[in-house]
C-alpha cells in the first residue's frame, strides 16, 4: 500500500500524504539552492514533471539518484515526453471540447510516466498501471525517437541516460 507520494510538475514539488495534500513552491533558482530531499525520506513513490521544453529538471534528476535511492525511495517516475511533443500537449489544453482532448490524451498516455523499480519497468497514468508487456512497445517507440533524431541533444542524453537505469 503506497503510503506517500512525492510529485513535482512544472514550477512546484508537491507532497502528497494520504489522504491529505501538502504543496511546496519550489522553481528551477531555488531549486539549486535549497534541499528538498527533507520531504521525501522514505517516500514509496517519487513521481516529478517538468517543462517539457527544459531540461534543467531532468538532468537535476540524473544528477541526485543516488541520494534519492539512499533516502529509501523505491520507485521512480520520470515525465518523460521530450520537447517535441510540446505542439501536442498545447493542443490538449487548448481543445475546445472534450472529445479532442480525449483523442489527443490517448497519443500522449503511454508514455507520460516512466517508473522504475528494482529492475521491473511500470507506467502510471491517472488511472490506469500499465504492465511490463505494454511497455515493450514505448520501449521501442523512445529507441525508434531516439534513431530518427527527434530529441534536441540535451533530451536525448537524459534519455540514454534512463535508458542505462532500467
Amino acid at each position: 500500500m503506497i503510503k506517500k507520494i512525492f510529485y513535482g510538475i512544472n514550477l512546484f514539488m508537491i507532497s502528497i500524504t494520504l489522504p491529505f495534500s501538502f504543496y511546496v513552491d519550489i522553481d528551477k533558482r531555488r531549486l539549486k539552492s535549497i534541499d528538498v530531499f527533507n520531504g521525501v525520506a522514505n517516500t514509496q513513490i517519487i513521481l516529478i514533471g517538468e517543462s517539457h521544453s527544459d531540461p534543467f529538471y531532468k538532468n537535476w534528476i540524473i544528477s541526485h539518484l543516488d541520494r534519492l535511492k539512499n533516502l529509501g525511495i523505491t520507485y521512480l517516475a520520470i515525465e518523460i515526453i521530450p520537447a517535441s511533443y510540446q505542439s501536442l500537449l498545447d493542443a490538449y489544453f487548448e481543445a475546445q471540447t472534450e472529445e479532442i482532448k480525449n483523442h489527443i490524451w490517448k497519443m500522449l498516455y503511454k508514455n507520460l510516466y516512466l517508473i522504475h523499480k528494482m529492475g521491473k519497468r511500470l507506467i502510471v497514468t491517472q488511472d490506469v498501471i500499465v504492465t511490463q508487456d505494454d511497455y515493450d512497445e514505448i520501449d521501442e517507440n523512445l529507441a525508434e525517437d531516439m534513431e530518427a533524431g527527434r530529441y534536441d541533444s540535451e533530451i536525448k542524453e537524459m534519455a540514454d541516460n534512463y535508458l542505462r537505469l532500467i
